[in-house]
């Protein structure tokens, strides 16, 4: 499994919500390439990077930033927040980070992601799919999870499948920043319906033990940002456990 320390750009500092809930923010690092050094040299090769200005208000405010993080670092970055449309798209990707991630693009233009697929590899782009449940029925948010849609989230991944998308992020909205560990059986779901995507989980991973039973769902990768700020010795701990 790949672990991706997560960090979350909010007006200049790195924070973290509870909830998506931009009035829970609390500040860990007033400065991402601080940040981003520490988990370095906690031993990580990759991270995880969100634009949460970008996000709420629809325009990419940080690349400039992550693209220093990238040069100085040479980490793998994966990248998002604030994609709306294809020109970005490309001036992240030409700017030599590894992978974008899209969210409301994906919701609302789905046939920008066969695009992005037939011009890149299908491996520099990640899908994040940010729900809650209704009934026990994932519906899909946008717009930094400000906006509810009517789409649900096991039809949206088999269209954005459809169409070559082949890595998606899912966050379970209420775990997210909660600690009270993930959505296992919504991840569950997911893996059972369609097995030969590669699925990132995100939101309220809290331990090891989380992270494998994660694993041993079959998922490929996971996203880890509060327990990571808060138990400094857990990065480094996984790094080695997870040969990652």
């Amino acid at each position: 499994m790949n672990i991706w320390p997560s960090i979350d750009i909010y007006q200049n500092a790195c924070v973290r919500l509870e909830r998506g809930e931009f009035g829970t923010q609390k500040t860990y690092n007033t400065s991402p390439l601080s940040q981003a050094k520490e988990w370095a040299n906690q031993g990580s090769k990759q991270i995880h990077i969100v634009d949460l200005d970008g996000a709420k208000n629809g325009q990419l405010i940080y690349l400039e930033q992550v693209k220093q993080i990238k040069q100085e670092l040479e980490l793998k970055v994966q990248f998002g927040g604030g994609i709306r449309d294809l020109k970005t798209c490309t001036s992240i990707l030409e700017a030599g980070i590894d992978r974008i991630i899209i969210g409301s693009l994906a919701i609302s233009q789905p046939e920008a992601c066969a695009q992005i697929v037939d011009q890149y590899q299908t491996d520099r782009l990640v899908v994040a799919i940010d729900c809650k449940l209704q009934d026990d029925t994932p519906y899909i948010y946008t717009h930094g999870w400000q906006t509810k849609t009517n789409s649900k989230l096991f039809d949206v991944i088999g269209q954005l499948q459809d169409f070559g998308v082949k890595n998606f992020l899912c966050t379970d909205i209420d775990c997210d920043g909660m600690g009270q560990g993930p959505s296992f059986k919504l991840y569950q779901r997911i893996l059972e319906q369609y097995p030969s995507i590669n699925l990132q989980a995100s939101g309220g991973i809290r331990s090891a033990t989380d992270m494998n039973q994660l694993k041993q769902y079959g998922l490929s990768d996971c996203v880890v940002g509060k327990a990571f700020y808060t138990q400094p010795q857990l990065l480094a701990d996984s790094v080695r456990e997870f040969a990652c």
